[in-house]
């Protein structure tokens, strides 16, 4: 009987109208969890915004990770520099190689580099300290690109044996950014170089 009654409600409702006013609603809302704050990105692709999800609550597939979930591994040690356990926080921001990255990323950015101890310290900072829309989505697509480029870079050398320096890795970030944002937001209001310092 409830069923037949919902289905009689949902029949009259515009869901177009619905689904749109839920997108608008989800796009501008700064999301509160339970252990900080998550900000969806809909200039980035997906698959990213839920990776960087993940990687913020130490739940995607490395060294540290696996070991703890009782899976053998080859090493626990991080396939970059080879001197600490590859886990989440030491992978994206304590590594030297990462470290030289996103001191490249500060620069690009016109901002003074800035240190994290953790991938949730670094993305609450940022989505609570901007209060520009634009320029807290420039950024966090930046944020993201850069931790994407990290991942990828370290699964080619894990899985393809071929290393990337951090200054290719930081110009494929720059070049993977440009065109998320040249297609989701409009090329004529983001351009590289000076004027992106000038955004922040």
């Amino acid at each position: 009987m409830a069923s037949r009654y919902l289905t009689g409600v949902w029949k009259n409702i515009d869901t177009c109208k619905i689904t749109l006013a839920l997108r608008v609603r989800i796009d501008r809302a700064v999301h509160m969890i339970p252990d900080g704050v998550f900000q969806w990105n809909k200039w980035i692709p997906i698959k990213v915004s839920c990776f960087i999800w993940r990687a913020r609550m130490e739940c995607i597939p490395i060294a540290g990770a696996l070991d703890q979930r009782g899976l053998q591994v080859h090493s626990l040690q991080c396939s970059t520099c080879v001197s600490g356990m590859e886990s989440a926080d030491h992978l994206f921001l304590k590594c030297p190689f990462v470290v030289d990255l996103w001191n490249r990323i500060w620069d690009w950015c016109g901002i003074t580099p800035m240190i994290f101890f953790s991938i949730k310290e670094m993305l609450t900072y940022i989505a609570m300290t901007w209060q520009c829309p634009k320029r807290k989505s420039t950024l966090l697509s930046i944020i993201y690109g850069a931790l994407w480029g990290i991942w990828r870079a370290r699964n080619d050398r894990i899985f393809n044996s071929k290393f990337i320096s951090s200054e290719l890795v930081f110009e494929g970030v720059r070049s993977m950014v440009h065109v998320w944002i040249k297609h989701r937001y409009g090329k004529e209001n983001f351009v590289l170089g000076e004027s992106l310092k000038s955004s922040f």
